[in-house]
């Protein structure tokens, strides 16, 4: 399905359409797939990392994935998805941050409980 996505986009370039590409999507002027990379390295800094694109994320996932419905499933999915994707880039960060040590630890615990969460919920 993949292919014949890549095949309509570059046919629709090539009548001078726009198209629609995966490797170039950003939000508010930040080129997504970049950002996802410099999560998953802990390029971002811990406190960034840890409160905005976790806490935030998930916290406004869970409050949309509140209503209910078909809605409420898929937003609550992306919000258990979301938090089992950013344990990683947690510990990656937490590896690099500067600061005092023990907020570094606080984020490791943090991560490894939002794991154990993501792992109960699968299969709650």
């Amino acid at each position: 399905m993949l292919e014949a996505f890549k095949e309509v986009q570059m046919s629709e370039e090539a009548k001078g359409g726009s198209g629609f590409n995966f490797n170039n999507m950003s939000v508010a002027g930040v080129n997504v797939k970049d950002r996802c990379q410099e999560l998953w390295n802990g390029d971002i800094p811990l406190g960034q990392t840890f409160w905005l694109y976790y806490f935030v994320a998930v916290f406004v996932l869970k409050i949309i994935g509140g209503v209910g419905g078909p809605v409420g499933v898929i937003f609550g999915l992306l919000a258990l998805g979301w938090a089992g994707f950013m344990v990683k880039p947690i510990f990656a960060s937490a590896d690099k941050y500067t600061g005092e040590k023990h907020w570094a630890l606080a984020a490791k615990a943090a991560a490894v409980i939002i794991a154990i969460g993501v792992f109960l919920n699968l299969f709650a």
